[in-house]
């Protein structure tokens, strides 16, 4: 899934640091429902000619990544950086 609006790069290094946290406090947790909280630095997607989506028209230039699993379904969250 992608993340609606396009995030700076400061704000995205600040996002990180709360989805640090927040991943710290799940495995905390007893139940484990949610679990792998991890993300890549932003990664120029455009440069490496990884610039398309499968078979849609969006175009993506620099991106960084949010996973975390739920249950066991494992989630990759795209950010786009501005």
């Amino acid at each position: 899934m992608t993340f609606g609006p396009k995030l700076s790069k400061e704000r995205y290094d600040d996002l990180c640091g709360h989805w640090r946290r927040v991943g710290g406090i799940a495995a905390g947790a007893d139940d484990k429902v949610f679990r792998g909280f991890d993300h890549l630095p932003v990664e120029d997607k455009e440069e490496k000619g990884k610039g398309t989506t499968g078979d849609t028209l969006e175009r993506r230039k620099k991106q960084g990544n949010f996973f975390c699993t739920v249950v066991n379904v494992r989630f990759n969250i795209h950010i786009n950086i501005s």
